[in-house]
Protein backbone atom coordinates (compact mmCIF):
# COMPACT_ATOMS: atom_id res chain seq x y z
CA UNK A 1 0.00 0.00 0.00
CA UNK A 2 1.28 3.25 -1.06
CA UNK A 3 1.64 6.19 1.63
CA UNK A 4 -1.19 8.05 -0.06
CA UNK A 5 -3.28 5.00 0.45
CA UNK A 6 -2.26 4.87 3.96
CA UNK A 7 -2.97 8.37 4.89
CA UNK A 8 -6.34 8.24 3.75
CA UNK A 9 -7.58 4.80 5.25
CA UNK A 10 -9.92 5.28 8.18
CA UNK A 11 -9.80 2.90 10.95
CA UNK A 12 -13.44 0.53 11.57
CA UNK A 13 -12.91 0.32 15.11
CA UNK A 14 -12.87 3.97 16.85
CA UNK A 15 -12.92 5.55 19.80
CA UNK A 16 -14.99 8.57 21.36
CA UNK A 17 -12.33 11.25 23.03
CA UNK A 18 -13.47 12.26 26.47
CA UNK A 19 -12.94 15.97 27.02
CA UNK A 20 -9.48 16.16 27.80
CA UNK A 21 -8.41 13.20 26.93
CA UNK A 22 -4.73 13.45 25.64
CA UNK A 23 -3.64 12.12 21.93
CA UNK A 24 -0.94 9.37 23.17
CA UNK A 25 -4.60 7.89 25.47
CA UNK A 26 -6.42 7.95 22.38
CA UNK A 27 -4.27 6.43 20.05
CA UNK A 28 -3.36 3.50 22.82
CA UNK A 29 -7.23 3.19 23.15
CA UNK A 30 -7.65 2.55 19.04
CA UNK A 31 -4.94 0.28 19.33
CA UNK A 32 -6.83 -2.02 22.10
CA UNK A 33 -9.99 -1.64 20.00
CA UNK A 34 -8.03 -2.72 17.14
CA UNK A 35 -6.06 -5.33 18.80
CA UNK A 36 -2.80 -4.39 18.06
CA UNK A 37 -0.19 -2.45 19.88
CA UNK A 38 0.36 1.71 19.66
CA UNK A 39 3.31 1.27 17.64
CA UNK A 40 2.21 -1.48 15.14
CA UNK A 41 -1.18 0.88 14.91
CA UNK A 42 0.94 3.93 13.93
CA UNK A 43 3.71 1.74 11.62
CA UNK A 44 0.56 0.63 9.47
CA UNK A 45 -1.22 3.57 9.54
CA UNK A 46 1.90 5.96 8.46
CA UNK A 47 2.37 7.27 11.84
CA UNK A 48 5.08 7.35 14.11
CA UNK A 49 4.60 6.57 18.08
CA UNK A 50 6.83 8.65 19.28
CA UNK A 51 6.51 11.35 17.75
CA UNK A 52 2.23 10.61 18.48
CA UNK A 53 3.25 11.19 22.03
CA UNK A 54 5.28 14.48 21.85
CA UNK A 55 2.42 15.99 19.71
CA UNK A 56 3.85 16.47 16.60
CA UNK A 57 1.33 18.50 14.61
CA UNK A 58 1.79 15.94 11.64
CA UNK A 59 1.29 13.18 13.34
CA UNK A 60 -1.69 14.68 15.22
CA UNK A 61 -3.65 15.55 11.53
CA UNK A 62 -2.63 11.71 10.55
CA UNK A 63 -4.65 10.34 13.66
CA UNK A 64 -7.68 13.00 12.64
CA UNK A 65 -7.80 10.90 9.66
CA UNK A 66 -7.46 7.34 10.53
CA UNK A 67 -9.43 7.44 13.68
CA UNK A 68 -12.14 10.08 12.49
CA UNK A 69 -11.04 12.30 14.95
CA UNK A 70 -11.33 16.43 15.35
CA UNK A 71 -8.26 17.59 14.62
CA UNK A 72 -8.94 20.67 16.93
CA UNK A 73 -9.75 18.35 19.83
CA UNK A 74 -6.05 16.38 20.06
CA UNK A 75 -4.37 19.79 19.60
CA UNK A 76 -5.69 21.53 22.47
CA UNK A 77 -5.22 18.14 24.56
CA UNK A 78 -1.52 17.46 23.22
CA UNK A 79 0.25 18.95 25.80
CA UNK A 80 2.85 20.93 22.55
CA UNK A 81 6.14 22.31 23.95
CA UNK A 82 6.58 25.61 23.48
CA UNK A 83 9.94 25.78 24.21
CA UNK A 84 12.42 23.51 26.81
CA UNK A 85 10.68 22.56 30.18
CA UNK A 86 7.63 24.66 29.33
CA UNK A 87 4.06 23.19 27.72
CA UNK A 88 0.75 24.05 26.85
CA UNK A 89 -2.04 22.26 28.79
CA UNK A 90 -5.37 23.16 27.51
CA UNK A 91 -6.03 26.37 27.27
CA UNK A 92 -3.15 27.90 29.85
CA UNK A 93 0.74 26.97 30.14
CA UNK A 94 2.92 25.39 32.55
CA UNK A 95 6.77 23.94 33.10
CA UNK A 96 7.80 21.00 34.40
CA UNK A 97 7.40 21.99 37.47
CA UNK A 98 3.91 20.77 38.38
CA UNK A 99 3.46 19.15 35.37
CA UNK A 100 4.92 15.69 33.96
CA UNK A 101 3.60 14.80 30.65
CA UNK A 102 5.23 11.57 30.57
CA UNK A 103 3.37 11.18 33.90
CA UNK A 104 1.20 7.70 34.38
CA UNK A 105 -1.76 9.12 36.53
CA UNK A 106 -5.58 8.35 36.65
CA UNK A 107 -8.96 7.82 38.54
CA UNK A 108 -9.16 4.53 39.71
CA UNK A 109 -12.64 5.09 39.17
CA UNK A 110 -13.08 6.74 36.26
CA UNK A 111 -10.96 3.87 35.10
CA UNK A 112 -13.27 0.71 36.57
CA UNK A 113 -16.16 2.66 35.70
CA UNK A 114 -14.67 2.74 31.48
CA UNK A 115 -13.52 -1.02 31.78
CA UNK A 116 -16.74 -2.16 33.26
CA UNK A 117 -18.60 -0.37 30.16
CA UNK A 118 -16.31 -0.42 27.26
CA UNK A 119 -13.74 -3.29 28.19
CA UNK A 120 -9.96 -3.20 27.64
CA UNK A 121 -9.60 0.03 25.40
CA UNK A 122 -11.95 2.41 27.93
CA UNK A 123 -8.59 2.78 29.91
CA UNK A 124 -7.87 6.20 29.54
CA UNK A 125 -5.36 9.66 30.44
CA UNK A 126 -6.68 12.67 30.85
CA UNK A 127 -4.05 15.64 30.08
CA UNK A 128 -5.25 17.31 33.61
CA UNK A 129 -3.93 14.46 35.50
CA UNK A 130 -0.48 14.99 34.80
CA UNK A 131 -0.63 18.32 36.52
CA UNK A 132 0.52 17.42 39.68
CA UNK A 133 -0.84 20.21 42.00
CA UNK A 134 -3.98 18.58 41.04
CA UNK A 135 -4.69 15.39 43.63
CA UNK A 136 -8.44 13.98 42.81
CA UNK A 137 -10.80 13.63 40.15
CA UNK A 138 -13.14 16.37 39.75
CA UNK A 139 -15.56 13.67 38.93
CA UNK A 140 -15.93 11.38 41.68
CA UNK A 141 -13.50 13.32 43.72
CA UNK A 142 -11.29 10.55 44.59
CA UNK A 143 -7.73 10.51 44.43
CA UNK A 144 -5.52 9.99 41.62
CA UNK A 145 -3.48 7.12 41.33
CA UNK A 146 0.44 7.79 40.26
CA UNK A 147 0.99 3.99 38.83
CA UNK A 148 4.94 2.39 38.89
CA UNK A 149 7.16 4.38 36.29
CA UNK A 150 7.50 2.16 32.54
CA UNK A 151 10.65 1.11 31.16
CA UNK A 152 10.29 4.16 28.81
CA UNK A 153 8.38 7.33 28.52
CA UNK A 154 7.04 5.82 25.09
CA UNK A 155 5.58 2.76 27.31
CA UNK A 156 4.16 4.87 29.64
CA UNK A 157 1.93 7.17 27.25
CA UNK A 158 0.24 3.74 26.09
CA UNK A 159 -2.39 3.75 29.11
CA UNK A 160 -4.27 0.75 28.34
CA UNK A 161 -1.22 -1.78 28.65
CA UNK A 162 -0.29 0.34 31.74
CA UNK A 163 -3.35 -0.14 33.22
CA UNK A 164 -3.51 -3.77 32.22
CA UNK A 165 0.12 -4.28 33.88
CA UNK A 166 -0.95 -2.49 37.21
CA UNK A 167 -4.81 -3.63 37.10
CA UNK A 168 -4.91 -5.01 40.75
CA UNK A 169 -3.59 -1.40 41.42
CA UNK A 170 -5.92 0.31 40.36
CA UNK A 171 -8.99 -2.03 41.67
CA UNK A 172 -7.55 -1.86 44.96
CA UNK A 173 -7.28 2.10 45.07
CA UNK A 174 -11.22 2.09 43.17
CA UNK A 175 -12.00 -0.01 46.49
CA UNK A 176 -10.35 2.28 48.95
CA UNK A 177 -12.71 5.54 47.67
CA UNK A 178 -10.76 8.14 49.06
CA UNK A 179 -12.11 11.27 49.27
CA UNK A 180 -10.25 14.31 47.18
CA UNK A 181 -12.87 16.91 47.32
CA UNK A 182 -11.18 19.77 45.15
CA UNK A 183 -9.56 22.91 47.33
CA UNK A 184 -10.76 26.55 45.74
CA UNK A 185 -7.10 26.48 44.38
CA UNK A 186 -7.72 23.58 42.34
CA UNK A 187 -10.82 24.45 40.90
CA UNK A 188 -8.92 27.74 39.71
CA UNK A 189 -5.90 25.95 38.33
CA UNK A 190 -8.41 23.37 36.46
CA UNK A 191 -10.77 26.58 35.55
CA UNK A 192 -7.63 27.91 33.55
CA UNK A 193 -6.90 24.39 31.76
CA UNK A 194 -10.38 24.03 30.34
CA UNK A 195 -11.10 27.59 30.04
CA UNK A 196 -8.40 30.20 30.20
CA UNK A 197 -6.70 32.36 32.30
CA UNK A 198 -8.95 34.55 34.93
CA UNK A 199 -9.33 37.95 34.21
CA UNK A 200 -7.76 38.43 37.48
CA UNK A 201 -3.66 39.88 39.03
CA UNK A 202 -1.91 36.33 38.49
CA UNK A 203 -3.29 35.54 35.09
CA UNK A 204 -0.03 36.23 33.34
CA UNK A 205 1.51 32.99 35.90
CA UNK A 206 1.91 29.61 34.11
CA UNK A 207 1.11 26.95 36.79
CA UNK A 208 4.15 26.13 38.30
CA UNK A 209 4.53 29.76 39.21
CA UNK A 210 0.62 29.89 40.40
CA UNK A 211 1.34 26.83 42.62
CA UNK A 212 4.69 27.88 43.75
CA UNK A 213 3.21 31.61 44.65
CA UNK A 214 0.17 30.36 46.75
CA UNK A 215 1.62 27.67 47.99
CA UNK A 216 4.88 29.48 49.71
CA UNK A 217 2.60 32.64 50.75
CA UNK A 218 -0.24 30.30 52.25
CA UNK A 219 2.86 28.53 54.21
CA UNK A 220 3.86 32.10 55.74
CA UNK A 221 0.58 32.35 56.56
CA UNK A 222 0.11 29.67 58.09
CA UNK A 223 3.09 29.80 60.35
CA UNK A 224 5.02 27.12 58.57
CA UNK A 225 8.80 27.78 59.54
CA UNK A 226 10.83 28.20 56.84
CA UNK A 227 13.22 25.09 58.11
CA UNK A 228 10.76 22.73 58.24
CA UNK A 229 8.73 23.38 54.90
CA UNK A 230 10.04 20.69 52.95
CA UNK A 231 8.63 17.86 55.05
CA UNK A 232 4.63 19.50 54.93
CA UNK A 233 2.71 16.93 53.22
CA UNK A 234 -0.25 16.87 50.99
CA UNK A 235 -2.47 17.62 52.89
CA UNK A 236 -0.98 20.59 54.64
CA UNK A 237 0.40 22.04 51.04
CA UNK A 238 -3.61 22.15 49.39
CA UNK A 239 -4.44 23.85 52.34
CA UNK A 240 -1.27 26.26 51.65
CA UNK A 241 -2.79 27.13 48.26
CA UNK A 242 -5.88 27.93 49.20
CA UNK A 243 -4.82 30.39 51.91
CA UNK A 244 -2.22 32.06 49.09
CA UNK A 245 -4.84 32.01 46.64
CA UNK A 246 -7.43 33.77 48.29
CA UNK A 247 -4.60 36.66 49.02
CA UNK A 248 -2.95 36.59 45.35
CA UNK A 249 -6.31 36.68 43.49
CA UNK A 250 -7.87 39.75 45.11
CA UNK A 251 -4.29 41.96 43.96
CA UNK A 252 -1.90 44.28 44.82
CA UNK A 253 -3.33 45.77 47.68
CA UNK A 254 -4.40 42.59 49.29
CA UNK A 255 -0.98 41.35 49.20
CA UNK A 256 -0.20 44.30 50.60
CA UNK A 257 -2.31 44.03 53.53
CA UNK A 258 -0.98 40.44 54.13
CA UNK A 259 2.67 41.34 54.18
CA UNK A 260 1.72 43.96 56.72
CA UNK A 261 0.45 41.32 58.90
CA UNK A 262 2.87 38.98 58.73
CA UNK A 263 5.19 41.94 59.68
CA UNK A 264 3.05 43.09 62.51
CA UNK A 265 2.95 39.45 64.44
CA UNK A 266 6.09 38.61 63.54
CA UNK A 267 7.79 37.31 66.62
CA UNK A 268 11.68 37.69 65.48
CA UNK A 269 14.22 40.13 67.68
CA UNK A 270 14.92 42.13 64.42
CA UNK A 271 12.28 41.70 61.86
CA UNK A 272 13.22 41.52 58.50
CA UNK A 273 11.32 40.93 55.29
CA UNK A 274 13.38 37.80 53.94
CA UNK A 275 12.76 36.86 57.50
CA UNK A 276 8.63 37.89 57.93
CA UNK A 277 7.42 36.27 54.53
CA UNK A 278 9.00 33.16 54.45
CA UNK A 279 9.37 30.96 52.21
CA UNK A 280 6.66 33.17 49.95
CA UNK A 281 10.17 35.53 49.50
CA UNK A 282 12.43 32.30 49.43
CA UNK A 283 10.57 31.55 46.58
CA UNK A 284 10.20 34.35 44.79
CA UNK A 285 14.32 35.63 45.30
CA UNK A 286 14.89 32.19 43.11
CA UNK A 287 12.44 32.91 40.19
CA UNK A 288 12.17 36.59 40.60
CA UNK A 289 14.14 37.23 36.88
CA UNK A 290 10.96 35.90 35.13
CA UNK A 291 9.39 38.42 33.37
CA UNK A 292 5.84 37.21 34.17
CA UNK A 293 6.60 37.55 37.60
CA UNK A 294 6.95 41.04 37.44
CA UNK A 295 4.35 42.62 39.05
CA UNK A 296 4.84 40.15 42.20
CA UNK A 297 8.14 41.54 42.39
CA UNK A 298 7.03 45.05 42.00
CA UNK A 299 4.93 44.67 44.91
CA UNK A 300 7.06 42.85 47.39
CA UNK A 301 10.20 45.14 47.02
CA UNK A 302 7.96 48.06 46.80
CA UNK A 303 6.96 46.63 50.60
CA UNK A 304 10.03 45.71 51.36
CA UNK A 305 11.66 49.24 51.35
CA UNK A 306 9.20 50.82 52.78
CA UNK A 307 8.63 48.59 55.75
CA UNK A 308 12.44 47.93 56.69
CA UNK A 309 15.58 49.65 57.28
CA UNK A 310 18.00 48.94 54.82
CA UNK A 311 22.31 48.90 54.21
CA UNK A 312 23.71 51.26 51.39
CA UNK A 313 23.84 49.64 47.72
CA UNK A 314 21.31 46.71 49.07
CA UNK A 315 19.53 45.36 46.09
CA UNK A 316 15.55 43.57 47.29
CA UNK A 317 14.82 40.63 44.07
CA UNK A 318 17.05 42.49 42.10
CA UNK A 319 16.36 45.64 42.56
CA UNK A 320 17.92 48.71 43.76
CA UNK A 321 16.67 50.48 47.38
CA UNK A 322 14.98 54.22 46.95
CA UNK A 323 18.75 55.22 47.92
CA UNK A 324 19.79 54.16 44.28
CA UNK A 325 17.96 57.10 42.63
CA UNK A 326 18.62 56.60 38.97
CA UNK A 327 19.49 53.56 37.08
CA UNK A 328 20.06 52.81 33.34
CA UNK A 329 17.87 51.76 30.91
CA UNK A 330 20.42 48.76 30.35
CA UNK A 331 19.63 48.02 34.11
CA UNK A 332 15.93 48.32 33.44
CA UNK A 333 16.57 45.78 30.54
CA UNK A 334 18.18 42.79 32.31
CA UNK A 335 15.74 43.69 35.52
CA UNK A 336 12.68 43.49 33.17
CA UNK A 337 13.28 41.51 30.21
CA UNK A 338 11.84 44.35 28.57
CA UNK A 339 13.84 46.17 25.44
CA UNK A 340 14.89 49.59 25.89
CA UNK A 341 13.12 51.33 23.40
CA UNK A 342 9.63 49.69 24.61
CA UNK A 343 10.74 50.98 28.24
CA UNK A 344 10.95 54.50 26.88
CA UNK A 345 7.79 54.56 25.45
CA UNK A 346 6.06 52.87 28.32
CA UNK A 347 7.72 55.67 30.54
CA UNK A 348 7.13 58.61 27.68
CA UNK A 349 3.28 57.51 27.53
CA UNK A 350 2.95 57.21 31.64
CA UNK A 351 4.58 60.07 32.02
CA UNK A 352 3.38 62.64 29.94
CA UNK A 353 6.29 62.88 27.89
CA UNK A 354 6.91 64.40 24.32
CA UNK A 355 8.63 62.05 21.77
CA UNK A 356 11.37 64.49 21.62
CA UNK A 357 11.64 63.99 25.35
CA UNK A 358 10.78 60.19 25.16
CA UNK A 359 13.53 59.65 22.87
CA UNK A 360 16.19 61.96 24.95
CA UNK A 361 15.50 59.57 27.81
CA UNK A 362 18.97 57.81 28.98
CA UNK A 363 18.18 56.70 32.59
CA UNK A 364 15.21 56.01 34.48
CA UNK A 365 13.94 55.59 38.52
CA UNK A 366 12.56 52.52 40.26
CA UNK A 367 9.56 54.50 40.53
CA UNK A 368 9.36 55.63 36.95
CA UNK A 369 9.79 52.25 36.11
CA UNK A 370 7.11 50.47 38.60
CA UNK A 371 4.91 52.74 37.00
CA UNK A 372 5.84 51.89 33.47
CA UNK A 373 5.55 47.56 34.60
CA UNK A 374 2.25 48.18 35.66
CA UNK A 375 0.64 50.01 32.86
CA UNK A 376 2.41 47.50 30.94
CA UNK A 377 0.42 44.86 32.83
CA UNK A 378 -2.60 46.39 32.13
CA UNK A 379 -2.44 45.68 28.25
CA UNK A 380 -2.56 42.51 26.37
CA UNK A 381 -1.32 41.54 22.80
CA UNK A 382 -4.08 40.68 19.79
CA UNK A 383 -3.37 37.05 19.94
CA UNK A 384 -3.65 36.87 23.67
CA UNK A 385 -6.98 39.10 23.34
CA UNK A 386 -8.21 36.96 20.54
CA UNK A 387 -7.85 33.97 23.10
CA UNK A 388 -9.57 35.33 25.46
CA UNK A 389 -12.59 36.40 23.50
CA UNK A 390 -12.60 33.17 21.71
CA UNK A 391 -12.50 35.38 18.38
CA UNK A 392 -10.10 35.39 15.39
CA UNK A 393 -7.11 38.87 16.16
CA UNK A 394 -8.50 40.08 12.81
CA UNK A 395 -12.02 40.42 14.30
CA UNK A 396 -9.55 41.93 17.40
CA UNK A 397 -8.78 44.39 15.02
CA UNK A 398 -12.20 45.03 13.98
CA UNK A 399 -13.53 45.53 17.53
CA UNK A 400 -10.67 48.30 18.11
CA UNK A 401 -11.76 50.12 14.82
CA UNK A 402 -15.36 50.21 16.06
CA UNK A 403 -14.46 51.77 19.50
CA UNK A 404 -15.60 49.05 21.27
CA UNK A 405 -11.99 47.94 22.43
CA UNK A 406 -9.27 50.37 22.89
CA UNK A 407 -5.58 49.93 21.82
CA UNK A 408 -2.33 51.64 22.09
CA UNK A 409 0.86 51.66 19.81
CA UNK A 410 4.20 52.20 20.75
CA UNK A 411 6.27 53.25 17.35
CA UNK A 412 5.56 50.30 15.66
CA UNK A 413 2.66 48.66 13.78
CA UNK A 414 1.71 46.11 16.84
CA UNK A 415 -1.41 46.75 18.94
CA UNK A 416 -1.96 46.56 22.51
CA UNK A 417 -5.47 46.20 23.96
CA UNK A 418 -6.19 47.41 27.56
CA UNK A 419 -6.71 44.12 29.82
CA UNK A 420 -10.00 46.43 31.34
CA UNK A 421 -11.87 46.38 28.47
CA UNK A 422 -11.33 43.18 27.72
CA UNK A 423 -12.56 42.57 31.07
CA UNK A 424 -15.97 43.96 30.39
CA UNK A 425 -16.76 42.51 27.58
CA UNK A 426 -16.60 39.68 29.31
CA UNK A 427 -18.50 40.26 32.04
CA UNK A 428 -21.37 41.62 30.43
CA UNK A 429 -20.74 38.31 28.16
CA UNK A 430 -21.16 36.54 31.81
CA UNK A 431 -24.50 38.73 33.08
CA UNK A 432 -26.37 37.43 30.31
CA UNK A 433 -29.20 34.76 30.70
CA UNK A 434 -27.57 31.03 30.79
CA UNK A 435 -29.79 28.54 29.10
CA UNK A 436 -29.08 25.39 29.36
CA UNK A 437 -29.33 24.50 25.64
CA UNK A 438 -29.15 26.28 22.42
CA UNK A 439 -32.94 25.68 21.98
CA UNK A 440 -34.26 28.35 19.61
CA UNK A 441 -31.64 30.48 19.84
CA UNK A 442 -28.00 30.05 17.59
CA UNK A 443 -24.85 30.57 18.57
CA UNK A 444 -23.22 33.65 17.32
CA UNK A 445 -20.76 31.95 15.04
CA UNK A 446 -24.14 29.97 13.63
CA UNK A 447 -26.43 33.49 13.53
CA UNK A 448 -23.66 35.52 11.40
CA UNK A 449 -23.05 32.86 9.19
CA UNK A 450 -26.92 31.94 8.39
CA UNK A 451 -27.67 35.81 8.50
CA UNK A 452 -24.78 36.85 6.64
CA UNK A 453 -23.60 39.63 9.54
CA UNK A 454 -19.79 39.86 10.80
CA UNK A 455 -19.31 39.05 14.55
CA UNK A 456 -17.69 42.63 14.36
CA UNK A 457 -20.89 44.41 13.46
CA UNK A 458 -23.09 42.38 15.60
CA UNK A 459 -21.15 42.88 18.84
CA UNK A 460 -20.80 46.59 17.89
CA UNK A 461 -24.86 46.72 17.95
CA UNK A 462 -25.41 44.35 20.92
CA UNK A 463 -22.43 47.06 23.01
CA UNK A 464 -24.50 49.71 21.40
CA UNK A 465 -28.13 48.93 23.19
CA UNK A 466 -29.53 48.06 19.35
CA UNK A 467 -29.80 44.15 19.79
CA UNK A 468 -31.46 43.08 23.21
CA UNK A 469 -32.89 39.27 24.04
CA UNK A 470 -29.16 37.80 24.21
CA UNK A 471 -28.41 34.75 26.24
CA UNK A 472 -25.59 32.53 26.99
CA UNK A 473 -24.20 28.75 26.72
CA UNK A 474 -22.20 27.95 29.75
CA UNK A 475 -19.91 25.23 28.58
CA UNK A 476 -18.61 27.70 25.64
CA UNK A 477 -16.09 30.45 26.38
CA UNK A 478 -15.72 33.93 25.62
CA UNK A 479 -18.14 35.92 22.94
CA UNK A 480 -18.66 32.42 21.31
CA UNK A 481 -20.88 31.98 24.56
CA UNK A 482 -23.79 34.11 23.20
CA UNK A 483 -26.78 32.92 21.88
CA UNK A 484 -28.71 34.87 19.46
CA UNK A 485 -32.50 34.58 19.44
Amino acid sequence: MSEDDMHNVRLALTVSPLNGETPASIGSRLAARNGVRPRDLCSDMGMRWPFLCSGHPDQLALLADVGGLELPHLELWSAQQVRTGHYRVGRTKSSTGVFRRTSSRVCPTCTEEALAEMGRYGAHQLLEWNVLCLSGCARHKTALLDLPRAATSHETYDVVAQVDLHRDLVKQAADRQQVYEATEFETYARGRIYGAPQADWLSGLELTHLHGACMTLGAAICGAPLQHFSSYGQAQEREFCVEGLRVLSAGSESLLRCMEELKARSRSRRPYYSTDLGAFYHWLRAAHERPELQRLVACVHAFAVRSYTMKPNRRVLGRPVPGVQRMSFDSARRQTGLGVALLKRLIGHVDGLSDTETEALTETTPEQLDRALEFWGGLRNLKTTAAALNVLPTQVKGLIDKGVLRSIRFGTALRYVYAEDVGLILAEVAALHEVPGVGTYLLLRDHCRNHRIGLVRLITLWREGKIEGLARVADVTGLQAILVP
